[in-house]
């Protein structure tokens, strides 16, 4: 659809029951879309990452090879040569990245006992990823970011990953008793939650302004999920302050899945919310990034995942 709501068109069409979700464009160019979809294999609902045309048009399977795994979550690389990507190929999920026609997959996060790290995001100048995973420390070994004690809260973590899939370095960027990060609320089989994924917590992603100075997330700090936004420093690879959003931050109902893009050359957010209060319809609404301009752009069904710079759901 167009950023202002206008002009929705369905551009996937999978075999029922098959779901299609976790859309994400290449950026600028808008040259292909990839997404995750279990279309491969409708009722056993093992997601695997396809790429596409923008319309739809000459799916393929990159991760056919997988069997009995999820792939999910995939985030393009700025130049469209790469799609990083979360996945439980190795029994937990992990970040993978891997070459845009499906070669080269490589892991880039090992986990410990209980971990997840989920909601790969590639910075615009494709030099670091933004992930969530539900552990407190983190360190490089042998290429990768080790994770460790886990199975606690989710929080934001961000890797520079070198062009021969190396990890050099990491970093936590989130420190709370909440979660932060990969969490929304969980849907159900009808949104993020994916009961056939089984993860037993709703999904979010995450996404970074076009300058790569600031991540937008999910926060649970209150009793809903909110849009929160960090000022990230390259040079110390740190928030340096993070804030909720007005207007996507609101008690009273869900605000996720943020996504960062520009309409008519200022900065907005599009995402995810419940509104009204006590509603039950999932629908797409964007902001400001000051809170201004608050409004509603889809109004029919259950609409979640806003993603490319003219919004696709």
């Amino acid at each position: 659809m167009d950023t202002d709501g206008n002009n929705q068109a369905q551009v996937t069409v999978g075999s029922a029951p098959a779901d299609d979700l976790f859309p994400s464009l290449v950026p600028d160019t808008r040259g292909k879309l990839a997404f995750a979809s279990d279309q491969a294999s409708p009722g056993l609902a093992f997601f695997d990452i396809f790429v596409a045309n923008p319309d739809g048009t000459l799916p393929s399977n990159l991760t056919v090879a997988q069997t009995d795994s999820h792939e999910i979550e995939p985030s393009w690389a700025p130049d469209g040569s790469q799609i990083a990507f979360a996945s439980n190929q190795s029994a937990s999920f992990e970040i993978f990245i891997m070459d845009a026609d499906g070669t080269d997959s490589t892991p880039l996060t090992t986990t410990a006992a209980g971990g997840k790290a989920v909601a790969p995001a590639i910075s615009p100048d494709g030099s670091r990823i933004a992930f969530s995973a539900n552990c407190d420390a983190i360190a490089v070994s042998s290429g990768k970011a080790s994770v460790s004690s886990c199975g606690s809260d989710f929080e934001i973590f961000v890797m520079a990953v070198n062009s021969s899939n190396t990890v050099t370095a990491v970093a936590k960027l989130t420190s709370n008793t909440t979660d932060d990060g990969a969490v929304g609320p969980d849907l159900g089989p009808a949104g993020l939650n994916l009961t056939p994924v089984n993860l037993g917590f709703g999904l979010s992603t995450l996404s970074w302004s076009r300058d790569g100075t600031k991540l937008a997330y999910t926060s649970h700090a209150g009793a809903s999920a909110d849009i929160s936004v960090c000022d990230f420093s390259a040079t110390t690879n740190a928030c340096t302050t993070a804030s909720p959003v007005p207007n996507a931050s609101d008690s009273g109902f869900e605000e996720f899945d943020p996504y960062w893009f520009t309409d008519a050359g200022v900065e907005k957010l599009a995402f995810t919310t419940n509104r009204p209060i006590g509603g039950t319809a999932y629908e797409i609404w964007k902001v400001k990034t000051d809170g201004s301009g608050l409004t509603q752009l889809t109004s029919l069904g259950a609409n979640v995942q806003p993603a490319g710079e003219e919004i696709r759901k």
